[in-house]
């Protein structure tokens, strides 16, 4: 058996070029590594934005029930204000009738001293004619009654009221669906 004889500068040049692409393959690990560990401004940014917008949405959701009950309430009021419109409208006010300025009335004269003779009455005594009576007005026809209020489009169906048109007695906006000024149309 022969062993192989070897040049003696072939042998170092051999194990170099073994070592030599571990030794890239680590480096490069490294290098990359190195690079790729750290945070960059974006990746930064994002991490920190998504707790600042969930906080936004939270405050947008609450403010968003806030206006859901105040636009609740003032339906409420708005409602509650044409009841009060339509019974005012119901009952006529009281009709005042101008009375005629008083005129003064003029004193007689003082009498002489001399006294008169009474004139005979006449024996004959006409009926006076009978005074007109004065025209008076004619009283208000009463309006329909315009305080109907109905919680659903069910209630208004079943009084035979609907469809429900803006101005109506019963009329809101809360039966009125897609704002069209026509409540409860199916």
């Amino acid at each position: 058996m022969s062993v192989p004889q070897f040049h003696p500068a072939q042998k170092p040049t051999n194990r170099k070029r073994r070592w030599m692409p571990i030794l890239i393959a680590v480096i490069a690990f490294v290098l990359g590594f190195a690079a790729g560990g750290g945070k960059d401004a974006e990746t930064e940014a994002k991490g920190s934005a998504a707790p600042t917008l969930e906080a936004k949405v939270d405050d947008l959701e609450k403010k968003n029930d806030e206006l859901s009950n105040q636009l609740d309430d003032a339906q409420g009021m708005v409602s509650q204000l044409e009841a009060e419109k339509s019974a005012s409208a119901a009952t006529p006010p009281p009709t005042v009738e101008a009375a005629a300025a008083p005129t003064p009335e003029p004193t007689p004269a003082p009498a002489p001293a001399t006294t008169q003779a009474p004139a005979p009455a006449p024996t004959t005594a006409a009926p006076a004619p009978a005074p007109e009576p004065a025209p008076t007005a004619a009283p208000a026809p009463e309006p329909q009654s315009s305080s109907a209020y109905y919680a659903n489009c069910s209630e208004a169906k079943a009084a035979g009221a609907a469809p429900l048109y803006a101005g109506d007695p019963g009329y809101r906006a809360g039966l009125d669906r897609d704002g069209d000024g026509v409540a409860c149309e199916s």
